[in-house]
């Protein structure tokens, strides 16, 4: 680990916490849950309740195809490949808390998915459905979550009101995604204060104190590799 100079010595405290685990979370963008497409892939996978998913989502994928919600389009893909489709929607579902998809278990909609369907605005019942979802979370398999007491989406509400509606990538990468409880938001809060009145050259120094920490596999931001930082971009409300 880099060592920071006497003056960003404020920022030793920051990275014990930063470094006392390799728990973070984030979302990869599936899919945008206003999507029209979002809803008719649900109305596909509802004929295949009760179905085991190993065995059905090739049949899935094919319902789709059918729907004209998938287009293959390489020619040389693997059945993995081409199954990829399927296992995405079933990461959005799950995370919506709309349907338990599970290899080995049969698909059940849920009460909420039920709801999904018969609203008129099903856009209301999934934006309540990310308030409530939460980690720890039974769709996530990985022991490293189990510390995590946090509700996401009500979380990174809760910043942005208290940071001008705003946070920059670097800022949610070094502070908010490793938080693990709602009592970590005074916290986060006062590092991005302090974060924001430091220059660009010492919070590269800061960076580089906690790349040394942690490799994030599977992260396109890998603290691990040397700081291959992208463009500053900037998350809004």
């Amino acid at each position: 680990m880099t060592q920071l100079p006497r003056r960003l010595q404020y920022w030793t405290g920051f990275l014990d916490w930063y470094g006392k685990d390799e728990g973070y979370w984030y979302f990869p963008k599936g899919r945008v849950v206003k999507s029209h497409e979002v809803l008719e892939a649900f109305r596909v996978l509802k004929s295949f309740e009760g179905r085991i998913w190993s065995d059905a989502q090739g049949d899935y994928l094919a319902a789709l195809k059918k729907s004209g919600l998938f287009l293959k389009r390489a020619s040389n893909q693997t059945e993995q490949d081409s199954t990829a489709m399927a296992r995405m929607w079933k990461v959005v579902f799950s995370t919506l808390g709309i349907a338990w998809v599970e290899d080995q278990e049969r698909v059940l909609i849920t009460t909420a998915g039920e709801r999904l369907m018969s609203s008129n605005d099903p856009s209301i019942v999934a934006e309540r459905q990310v308030q409530r979802y939460q980690i720890t979370n039974p769709t996530i398999r990985q022991q490293k979550f189990d510390q995590f007491r946090i509700r996401p989406h009500i979380f990174l509400l809760d910043v942005l009101l208290n940071t001008d509606h705003y946070l920059s990538y670097d800022e949610y990468t070094l502070f908010l995604s490793r938080c693990r409880q709602h009592d970590d938001l005074d916290y986060v809060l006062e590092l991005i204060q302090k974060w924001r009145e430091v220059s660009e050259a010492d919070q590269i120094a800061i960076m580089e104190s906690a790349a040394g920490m942690h490799q994030l596999p599977g992260r396109r931001t890998d603290l691990g590799s040397g700081l291959n930082w992208p463009t500053r971009r900037e998350l809004r409300r």
